[in-house]
């Protein structure tokens, strides 16, 4: 047995992690359990998946959520740097970039038990400034109950609350949540039905419908923010969170491949997820998601699949973008 092996046998899947070091305000939104240094940069992060979570238990429950992997990612890397790279708690993480790649989707089966997820993180790219963290990059490898399920990464920017300030200056730390509305503009959009996007509750749809001519009208969508969201907006936001964005460019993408692939969409699954952030998406102001549909191809395993690109636009440019595949589960 190798020293690696036994130390994933150390982990403790018993409590969530500190909520202050996974950026949390509720215990409940936090998914690491534990934590450990292997060495040479190279971590562990225990993590257990929720069966009764708001959003990442919204769907058909055969698959764990895509959520639920990225967002153990990203939470472990915080938590991580916290812990093991001395990073004050007041610095603020602003993500730029996530991938996630399913390797083994049976292994990311729901069962009748809560799945224990131990990510192998390693972190690249870490730039500091005066000693702090101010850039990090991280590759992961999921296994979910010992198999290999998925591996991913992503690449956030640390920002000191006191800069954070000065670049955002109408923070939400004093701003209430009455001030935080959606605006006039998204009150107006006619959000779609939850059938149409796999999930079951309308309080978790991000995407409605948009005014468009022709073709259009079926690969556009209106940007949904609700800022009482308890998971996107666990603690006051000034921008549209990323776990928001991602949802919403999941969303618009199986709207699309649904009636492309002739499937309802509660038996889509999407097996890849390339995401770039390239900048903040207002609160307040209207965002579109414009879906662009390859050919469908048969995979060596499992169902038919189609590849997608996802732009949400924001004043005519563009935010946030993914590269994603959207695949008939088997």
């Amino acid at each position: 047995m190798t020293e690696l092996t036994q130390l994933r046998r150390t982990l403790t899947f018993d409590a969530a992690s500190s909520r202050q070091l996974a950026h949390r305000a509720s215990v409940s939104e936090v998914l690491p359990t534990d934590t450990a240094d292997a060495g040479d940069g190279y971590y562990l992060v225990a993590a257990q998946a929720p069966r009764s979570h708001l959003l990442f238990n919204d769907g058909a429950d055969r698959f764990i959520d895509l959520l639920v992997l990225v967002e153990t990612v990203r939470q472990g890397g915080t938590v991580v740097a916290h812990r093991f790279l001395d990073v004050p708690l007041d610095l603020a993480f602003v993500l730029r970039s996530a991938t996630l790649e399913v390797l083994d989707l049976d292994a990311m089966r729901s069962g009748s038990a809560p799945a224990e997820l131990v990510a192998d993180l390693t972190l690249t790219d870490l730039v500091r400034r005066e000693g702090v963290v101010t850039r990090m990059s991280a590759e992961a490898s999921l296994r979910i109950n010992g198999r290999v399920a998925a591996r991913g990464g992503g690449a956030m920017i640390g920002v000191p609350m006191s800069d954070y300030e000065k670049i955002r200056p109408r923070s939400l730390k004093s701003v209430s949540r009455t001030e935080q509305g959606n605006g006039p503009e998204q009150d107006r959009v006619e959000v779609l039905a939850p059938a149409l996007v796999g999930r079951t509750n309308p309080r978790n749809v991000v995407v409605g419908k948009v005014t468009a001519a022709g073709a259009e009208a079926a690969s556009r969508f209106s940007l949904v923010v609700d800022t009482s969201h308890p998971h996107f907006f666990d603690h006051p936001q000034d921008h549209v969170p990323g776990t928001l964005l991602l949802e919403a460019l999941r969303q618009s993408a199986v709207a699309v491949a649904a009636p492309t692939l002739g499937v309802s969409p509660q038996d889509l699954v999407v097996t890849s997820c390339t995401t770039a952030f390239k900048r903040y998406v207002e609160l307040g102001r209207p965002a579109t998601c414009h879906v662009t549909a390859g050919r469908p191809f048969l995979p060596v395993l499992g169902g038919p699949s189609l590849p997608l690109e996802v732009e949400i636009r924001q004043s005519d440019l563009p935010a946030a973008m993914a590269s994603l595949h959207v695949s008939v589960a088997p």
